[in-house]
């Protein structure tokens, strides 16, 4: 008796990776779902970080004292009337100083998140788009809070004197985490896909938070004479270190924020293929 040749199985269709198009894209070459996991490299946000962290520094060094201390008369001890800077005076300056230099540091750092996030799914246009977004909003977010918030600090420090990392803590967190998350929101966008712009802007926000509190703790450990519980401190290097810590953190933060849990099989990017799937046992490929 004559054995019965076997069934023939489907064999399945390649598929052509001109209609998949390059990995991180969706087919036809335009954008990833949002399934599509993280686009923007650690390298690249690291990078941007410490960028932004040296050229907000410059900036501020610049913008340090473009609004001078307005000048009254005063008399002095030994009863000789003079101009000079009082204490009130010398606060008011240096609220508009430290405004001036938060908002070129936001402006600078949603830039290049916003960049980031756009060139990371391969899309000038969003990179455009979002870096506009994000000089923005890290403007408006630096001096409306630097606005907000130092005043408040100078009243309270001359009245009280206060001691401890607390007090420093709550105004630079206040003014830097709002750049953070203006940063982040900026990244999202331009990355695009469902959710990632308010993870994002919570992961820029706590990495400058975390920034913040790193610098505190190395400004009054490693710099106790340099006044690093001031909105700005006397000396170049906790100054520069404020910059590159908070920046660096808020880009390393925000791109985790939005990477995927886990990788995923699929037969392309932004389809993922369960299991036991139809798609599976149709085209004949084992689960």
């Amino acid at each position: 008796m004559a054995a019965t040749p076997p069934e023939p199985r489907p064999v399945p269709e390649p598929i052509e990776e001109r209609a998949r198009g390059p990995a991180g894209t969706a087919a036809g070459g335009g954008d990833p779902g949002p399934g599509a996991g993280p686009r923007a490299p650690l390298g690249m946000m690291l990078a941007a970080g410490l960028v932004v962290g040296v050229l907000s520094w410059l900036a501020g060094e610049m913008a340090r004292h473009a609004f001078p201390a307005r000048q009254v008369l005063m008399t002095n001890r030994r009863g000789v009337q003079a101009l000079g800077a009082t204490d009130r005076t010398a606060a008011a300056a240096e609220v508009k100083n430290v405004a001036l230099s938060s908002g070129l540091f936001g402006a600078l750092l949603g830039t290049a998140l916003g960049a980031c996030g756009g060139l990371g799914r391969r899309s000038r246009a969003a990179a455009r788009r979002a870096a506009l977004i994000g000089l923005g909003a890290g403007a408006v977010a630096g001096m409306g809070m630097a606005l907000a918030i130092v005043p408040r600090y100078f009243r309270w420090y001359l009245r009280l004197r206060p001691e401890g990392l607390v007090p420093p803590l709550l105004m630079h967190g206040g003014i830097w985490g709002a750049i953070g998350a203006a940063g982040g929101l900026a990244f999202g966008l331009g990355l695009g896909g469902r959710g990632h712009a308010a993870r994002a802007l919570l992961g820029g926000l706590l990495g400058a938070l975390m920034g913040t509190a790193l610098y505190e703790i190395l400004g009054a450990l490693a710099f106790p004479m340099s006044r690093t519980d001031h909105p700005v401190a006397a000396d170049w290097a906790p100054r520069l270190l404020a910059r590159l810590l908070v920046a660096t953190l808020a880009a390393v933060a925000t791109t985790m924020a939005v990477a995927d849990p886990g990788p995923t099989t699929g037969n392309h990017v932004g389809q993922a293929v369960q299991p036991d799937s139809k798609e599976s046992r149709r085209s004949g490929c084992p689960a």
